[in-house]
């Protein structure tokens, strides 16, 4: 069932990651197919634009073999030229840069000087061709004298000393090569804005999906513990009671007994029951459902009482203390308080070297304790697990009690390091 989930999760991010791949190429498609739109436009425009000089150059080049021909025709020549489809307006400078021919002002382009070849300017939604060429400067002058004077026929060149160098302008509409640009920003911008959300989906979707994964998790060592806190609390209460009938006569018998030899074993015996009892009572704790009466405690207080329960046996490690905190009060159980305080010192006093230190540090915030640890520091993934233990005493429960109690309260209880051993318990999430 999780192999089939997790399945499926694998198969929704490959989905998405696919709808956003797939929209970027649709996105460069759709840049490839305008600019190749626009650029033919534009040529047609220019084509158009550049076909109408080539009118007006041969136009000219007629009026100057015509002996009545002149400016003004070329001027006539020129206004049939700009009311052509796409042509805005046809402006004709003198070498001065002075307009001799406008007849949309409402389109003039600005004079460029004179023009090699042509020159071709884009503007907003226009094209503006500029190209330069000589003609009659006075051509009635010029034929008047000529005839009189019978110098000139038809087919012969112009006298240089009436020509004058124009430059034209050819304004072409190219509005609809704009339409083009608007159209292909706009569907950018419509595929950035569904990009964006595709890649907000994706995240929000991962995270879901690692979240329910984690909850998953969560459930399935919440199951776990319930079943071993059953076992344990089962297996607890069939120990105890023939352990305790074994503690009494195991006493009873030390009392009776008057060879040393024997009272010592029995000594020793009694040790082991204790410390056998412990585990049994660390197995009740951590099975038994837990409920917590809530009242206003000292956290410096707790910290004291803690501290002489476990007094006797720091002493005897020679394992010193060092207190440092302001006191405050937290809501809390007082006696599962207690406990929690209790396994953590108990802990670092098992895991610190002989004359060691261990440190504990208290506020309205939370409780942190640290020792050094000597031998082989713990996995830190595993230390809350039950039952998990590198020490050679003990039954593994007693952090994952803390954990419980911590849980039951709503604080939060994390290690920061494991050599140094650093646990902090926090007065809530």
């Amino acid at each position: 069932m999780e192999q089939n989930k997790n399945g499926f999760a694998e198969k929704l991010k490959l989905v998405l990651i696919a709808v956003i791949l797939l929209n970027l190429i649709h996105a460069v498609i759709h840049i490839k197919s305008y600019t190749r739109n626009i650029e033919t436009y534009k040529h047609h425009i220019i084509d158009m634009g550049m076909n109408s000089l080539k009118s007006l150059e041969g136009g000219r080049r007629a009026f100057m073999v015509s002996r009545y021909a002149g400016m003004d025709r070329l001027i006539r020549f020129v206004e049939e030229l700009s009311t052509q489809n796409s042509v805005l307006n046809m402006v004709i400078f003198d070498e001065d840069g002075k307009i001799i021919v406008n007849p949309s002002p409402a389109h003039t382009p600005p004079y460029m000087g004179e023009i090699s070849g042509y020159s071709i300017v884009e503007s907003g939604e226009t094209i503006t061709i500029y190209t330069s060429f000589k003609t009659f400067s006075n051509p009635n002058h010029g034929h008047m004298m000529e005839r009189r004077s019978g110098q000139r026929m038809m087919g012969e060149p112009p006298n240089p000393e009436n020509l004058q160098d124009i430059t034209v302008a050819l304004v072409m509409d190219s509005s609809a090569v704009a339409l083009a640009k608007r159209q292909m920003y706009t569907g950018l911008v419509q595929i950035g804005i569904i990009l964006v959300f595709l890649i907000v989906a994706y995240v929000l979707v991962i995270r879901f999906i690692r979240l329910h994964l984690l909850q998953i998790e969560r459930f399935k060592k919440v199951e776990q513990e319930a079943e071993m806190g059953k076992m344990s609390h089962i297996l607890a209460h069939e120990i105890r009671n023939p352990l305790s009938s074994i503690s009494g006569l195991i006493s009873f018998a030390a009392k009776k007994e008057q060879s040393p030899d024997i009272k010592d074993i029995l000594a020793h015996t009694t040790d082991e029951i204790n410390r056998l009892n412990t585990i049994v009572n660390d197995f009740l704790t951590f099975g038994k459902e837990l409920k917590a009466d809530m009242q206003n405690i000292s956290v410096g207080a707790l910290a004291d009482k803690t501290i002489n329960l476990l007094s006797a046996d720091f002493k005897s490690k020679s394992v010193r203390i060092a207190i440092n905190g302001e006191d405050a009060l937290i809501k809390a159980d007082a006696d599962k308080m207690l406990q929690v305080l209790f396994n953590l010192l108990l802990n670092a006093l098992q895991a610190s070297p002989e004359h060691g230190t261990v440190e504990i540090d208290y506020s309205e915030k939370g409780i942190t304790v640290k020792n050094d640890v000597a031998g082989e520091a713990p996995e830190k993934n595993r230390l809350f697990e039950p039952f998990y233990t590198t020490k050679a005493k003990g039954s593994g429960l007693g952090l994952a009690v803390v954990k419980r109690i911590c849980a039951l309260h709503g604080f939060q209880a994390d290690v920061k390091s494991t050599n140094p051993f650093i646990i902090e318990i926090k007065f809530g999430r």
